[in-house]
């Protein structure tokens, strides 16, 4: 199961048009799939590693998570 930050910080790349839902969705494949072989990531990490975000857009989205739960 994906951490309830990676799920937030998804949904806002979402609704922002930074990434589209399947490419989203491919994000949580993908970071349950390391997760299962003990490789655990951050979603935002995952995207700029694969080049669906630039650094800056991901960074802007995990200020947005954390403005909406401080405790992220």
């Amino acid at each position: 199961m994906s951490r309830p930050a990676d799920q937030i910080f998804l949904r806002i790349a979402v609704q922002r048009g930074c990434l589209t839902r399947e490419q989203a969705e491919a994000v949580q494949r993908e970071l349950k799939q390391r997760a299962s072989r003990g490789d655990v990531t951050k979603a935002r990490h995952l995207c700029v590693q694969v080049g669906m975000l630039s650094t800056e857009d991901a960074r802007t989205i995990k200020h947005e998570v954390r403005a909406g739960d401080p405790t992220l």
